[in-house]
């Protein structure tokens, strides 16, 4: 398990993605209608990562309007998540691992990156993300192949 290549442990979860022109308001719309990774990835037209907004970022960036204290307030959350570019409130500087990568490389940052890191190539595209509970998915496969061959062996 101690040398396990990263893309072993590659989650089977589909990626978010946005685009540095969409708004805020299409993220939220997303988030709520259906997500299944707490990260949005944003790539340039070469499909380089170059931003993330994890639901962290999300929930911090927000903070500053909720909560709603009057009907004015809330106007200007409206109209704020209307004209607020992803690219406007991205994070730029971010955790990723390399696709040459190993389980041991990756378990000092699972926990720095809430539990999800994008997975890039030599080229710094997207091609996946690690998650705390892909690895741990990864263990529990090991495992069980274990107690099978032990109750094999043992018949």
């Amino acid at each position: 398990m101690k040398n396990t290549h990263i893309t072993e442990l590659l989650s089977n979860k589909e990626l978010n993605t946005v685009s540095s022109d969409d708004t805020l308001k299409v993220l939220l719309n997303n988030q709520l209608r259906d997500s299944t990774s707490t990260n949005y990835y944003m790539m340039d037209e070469n499909d380089v990562l170059r931003g993330i907004i994890s639901e962290r970022h999300l929930i911090r960036y927000l903070g500053g309007y909720i909560p709603f204290v009057d009907q004015k307030g809330l106007n200007q959350f409206l109209d704020n998540i209307e004209t607020v570019r992803i690219s406007d409130i991205m994070e730029t500087e971010f955790t990723s691992i390399s696709v040459d990568s190993f389980l041991t490389d990756i378990v000092p940052l699972i926990d720095d990156c809430c539990g999800e890191i994008p997975v890039i190539d030599s080229q710094g595209r997207l091609l996946g993300e690690v998650t705390a509970q892909s690895i741990l998915q990864r263990f529990e496969r090991k495992q069980i192949r274990r107690d099978e061959a032990v109750l094999a062996h043992s018949c």
